[in-house]
């Protein structure tokens, strides 16, 4: 075989290793999964990795995370947060769900599969976008990311958390 016949072979298979590998850690947005439902198709859309928030200090023990989410969006959202507590040695895994329409958040229950954190609340900021409250008893070498699932096959933003603090009270900050 010609060296440069093997040269553009050997170029082409690094330009597709690139570009696979591109592909597999670009997207944050999964997509659209579509499941059957009563009424036919009900897509809904995962996000996977939206925020990463990491911390060594021990307190304080409330966490405030303001979201892109507007209090008109109407949209049905659960935003999951996934790590570990090693301050508590603890896994982490709660979720928070919602629905906003008209101005108005709508909490649709919190749940809290892991102790190494909950689901502590939610509210909307003087601006009016959704802000999630998390707590945990200690924050010593604790880390997580969050996830969103969307259920609004028409919903094409991606979400995000815009802004994120560490407080000692439950109170609203955003």
């Amino acid at each position: 075989m010609d060296g440069t016949l093997k040269s553009r072979q050997l170029q082409d298979q690094i330009q597709q290793l690139i570009t696979n590998m591109a592909t597999l850690a670009v997207p944050t947005r999964i997509g659209a999964l579509n499941n059957t439902g009563s009424s036919g198709s009900n897509p809904y859309t995962q996000q996977l990795e939206i925020y990463a928030f990491k911390t060594t200090d021990s307190t304080p023990l409330y966490m405030h995370f303001k979201t892109n989410i507007s209090s008109t969006a109407n949209k049905i959202i659960t935003l999951e947060a996934v790590g570990y507590n090693y301050g508590q040695a603890l896994p982490i895994r709660c979720s928070w769900s919602f629905y906003t329409a008209g101005g108005t958040l709508y909490d649709r229950g919190r749940v809290n599969k892991a102790s190494g954190l909950s689901a502590d609340g939610m509210y909307l900021s003087s601006d009016g976008y959704v802000v999630i409250r998390a707590y945990s008893g200690s924050h010593y070498f604790t880390g997580w990311t969050f996830n969103a699932y969307i259920n609004a096959w028409y919903y094409t933003d991606n979400i995000q958390i815009t802004a994120a603090i560490q407080t000692s009270t439950s109170g609203n900050y955003y």
